[in-house]
């Protein structure tokens, strides 16, 4: 049986407002990972096997890392980003180690997204 998701990785926004998520970069013994030279990647998608809806990486695409040595990053994802319909979606955050060749590690893995309809009419 797998395990149950972790609920600190739910994200909740609302259809077409902007969402900033502030992520540190752990190792497996709980430190932070340095990222210097590192890239970051956040994709979300309906589901597991279909098309990426948003997709996001640093350092100048709506991911930036803003302090390497203790492995914080901050993703925004626009109004444009988030213009999806009412549901639940997955994510996923990679980041990519420089090397030869550079290694991809998950961060976090099919993360829940739950988006909700924005108030449009307020008579």
């Amino acid at each position: 049986m797998p395990a149950p998701p972790n609920p600190l990785n739910v994200v909740r926004l609302v259809s077409g407002q902007t969402k900033v998520l502030k992520v540190t970069v752990k190792t497996d013994n709980g430190r932070a990972k340095n990222l210097d030279g590192s890239v970051v990647y956040f994709t979300a998608r309906e589901k597991i096997d279909s098309a990426v809806l948003i997709s996001k990486k640093s350092p100048d695409d709506g991911i930036v890392i803003s302090d390497a040595a203790q492995g914080e990053a901050i993703i925004t994802l626009s109004t444009t980003d988030t213009v999806l319909a009412q549901g639940h979606y997955l994510y996923d955050i990679w980041v990519e180690i420089p090397g030869e060749p550079p290694v991809r590690y998950p961060v976090v893995k099919k993360a829940e997204l739950f988006v909700e309809s924005s108030l449009t009419d307020f008579s």
